[in-house]
């Protein structure tokens, strides 16, 4: 354990259970069982840090607007989380194949949700990687969402798109037309475009402030006709991401918004 970082971690925690009045450094070092210049230097730290700040002329310390911060965002992702599961579960439950919840943060995409498919022939679950957004159902569902100025640098960031099969469309003017239908449709289809024997579906789920939060997706051994599962596997993922989306504040029907 390292001591500097147990030490601010017990001084915030002090804080936050008196953060209503405020609290006196003189406190916080008795506390947390400190030498007064220790505590300081820790506190000063933690205001430059914006996780406290100084309240009544600077003689009270309390929580600072960083903490505010963390704590939505971790409230935002365990709520995705409580929401999506049961219902993803369920539609693992009726189908028998993979489904997963993918979102993106800080340029980078992970999943939320992943359950296994309890088919005998079943794809293997692959990272979700920036590189291939243009290749696969859950990166088109992202392309699709961007602003004009983020899809336009994705596009410089990776001419020439890399090609992963035959079927993977690496034209610009391919890809953008692709895009299109995914935003008028509000689904996307990966047919062995990432992997060969591999087909994907995804469908995109927003938020309260029409932002893209997340995208949940399922992948399909080309053994399975992802034509015939489209009539009753799509509305079901439909339905499924217009549920969630409620819970999370959304009341619009699923719909890509126009960039």
């Amino acid at each position: 354990m390292i001591q500097s970082i147990h030490r601010a971690t017990l001084i915030l925690d002090y804080v936050a259970q008196h953060n209503e009045e405020g609290c006196r450094i003189i406190d916080i070092a008795t506390a947390v069982n400190l030498k007064v210049n220790t505590t300081f230097n820790i506190i000063d730290t933690l205001c430059q840090l914006h996780l406290l700040q100084q309240e009544n002329g600077g003689k009270r310390y309390q929580l600072g607007a960083k903490t505010l911060m963390l704590g939505n965002k971790y409230l935002q992702s365990l709520s995705l989380y409580k929401i999506a599961y049961p219902l993803v579960s369920k539609l693992s439950m009726d189908f028998g194949e993979n489904f997963y919840v993918v979102k993106e943060e800080k340029g980078k995409l992970s999943y939320v949700i992943f359950l296994e498919s309890t088919q005998t022939v079943r794809p293997i679950r692959n990272a979700v990687d920036n590189i291939n957004l243009h290749s696969t159902a859950i990166g088109k569902i992202f392309l699709a969402s961007m602003k004009e100025i983020e899809f336009e640098k994705f596009l410089k960031e990776n001419t020439p798109m890399s090609m992963f099969t035959k079927h993977t469309i690496v034209d610009e003017q391919d890809l953008v037309k692709e895009l299109s239908i995914v935003k008028n449709t509000s689904c996307a289809f990966d047919r062995e475009e990432s992997e060969l024997g591999i087909q994907c579906m995804a469908v995109p789920i927003f938020n309260a402030e029409n932002n893209l939060e997340a995208v949940l997706g399922t992948s399909i051994p080309t053994q399975r006709s992802l034509e015939k599962l489209m009539n009753t596997l799509l509305p079901a993922m439909k339905q499924v991401a217009e549920e969630i989306m409620l819970k999370l504040g959304r009341d619009q029907m699923l719909c890509i918004p126009k960039s």
